[in-house]
């Protein structure tokens, strides 16, 4: 899964270490792919990257875990998905209003299938959360 940040505004980045263990990286795009652009309407695009390095991990309650493994996939899920809302919390401001585009990796070309708004200041997080296949999610600061 391929999650991708546009905002209006250049945001901080978070460079990936494979040395360390972290819930999120910021990648900017200098040259974002056409075909992601075609979703986006804002000036930069990032491509962000949940505990896995991809934006997979970027998920939570979904699946019954079955081991370990999978307790330990939910937890780091979880923190990912908490710290990009805290970041989006951080840097984009009141009346601002950012993007984020989620996609399988490969189908960036492809059309939109759900659009969902989230107002940034009155967002909790429930039991469960996920980007879904072909999804433009309009961030309101």
């Amino acid at each position: 899964m391929m999650v991708y940040l546009a905002s209006d505004k250049r945001l901080p980045t978070i460079p990936w270490d494979d040395n360390i263990k972290q819930s999120i990286s910021v990648f900017e795009m200098k040259e974002p792919d056409v075909l992601v652009k075609k979703h986006l309407t804002k000036k930069y695009v990032y491509d962000i990257g949940a505990f896995e390095g991809c934006g997979c991990g970027f998920k939570f309650g979904i699946y019954q875990p079955l081991d370990e493994e999978d307790e330990q996939n939910e937890a780091d899920g979880r923190k990912s998905v908490e710290e990009l809302f805290n970041y989006l919390k951080e840097h984009i401001s009141i009346g601002d209003r950012t993007e984020l585009y989620s996609c399988w990796a490969g189908d960036e070309g492809c059309d939109l299938e759900h659009r969902t708004v989230i107002n940034l200041r009155e967002f909790k997080l429930g039991s469960d959360f996920q980007f879904l296949q072909n999804q433009l999610v309009t961030i309101q600061g």
